[in-house]
């Protein structure tokens, strides 16, 4: 099963590091910024989620939350259900929105998009969000849609 977490920090701009202890004998160092942190658990339980924050100036913040696994259930079929652009030609610096969904599934994980200028971003389900070009081109978008395996479904 496919955990994702994400804290939310009163003052992150002193947050040099995150590191995250699964439970489960998992750990992940997380950069500076907003962090974000995936781990997929193998056996169905009970785990004991510790994140921690440290400051620049030494000290840090723990907080634990508690994880329960079960059992794997049949996955449902996931597919793109839209995808749609406000337009295909657009100036540097000038918003294109875009719009998804992707049919409900247990076994849904992540969905990325990558817009031809390097960098991946992931957004829930479903989304409609911006993004603007910083120099000129032609750009192809790419969408990945994952199951909780990290499989690629579409």
């Amino acid at each position: 099963q496919y955990v994702s977490f994400r804290p939310v920090l009163n003052y992150p701009l002193c947050v040099f590091m995150y590191y995250v202890d699964f439970g489960d004998g998992s750990n992940q160092f997380i950069g500076e910024g907003y962090p974000s942190a995936y781990h997929q658990y193998t056996i169905p339980g009970t785990y004991n989620v510790n994140f921690y924050a440290y400051e620049t100036g030494g000290s840090s913040v723990n907080v634990t939350i508690q994880v329960v696994v079960s059992p794997e259930q049949p996955c449902d079929p996931i597919a793109v259900e839209y995808f749609n652009l406000s337009t295909e030609v657009a100036e540097v610096g000038e918003p294109v929105t875009m719009q998804y969904a992707v049919t409900p599934s247990n076994c849904l994980g992540f969905t990325f998009f990558a817009f031809g200028e390097g960098g991946l971003f992931s957004f829930g389900n479903p989304a409609t969000f911006d993004y603007s070009y910083r120099a000129p081109g032609v750009y192809n978008v790419t969408m990945s849609v994952e199951d909780k395996f990290r499989r690629v479904v579409e």
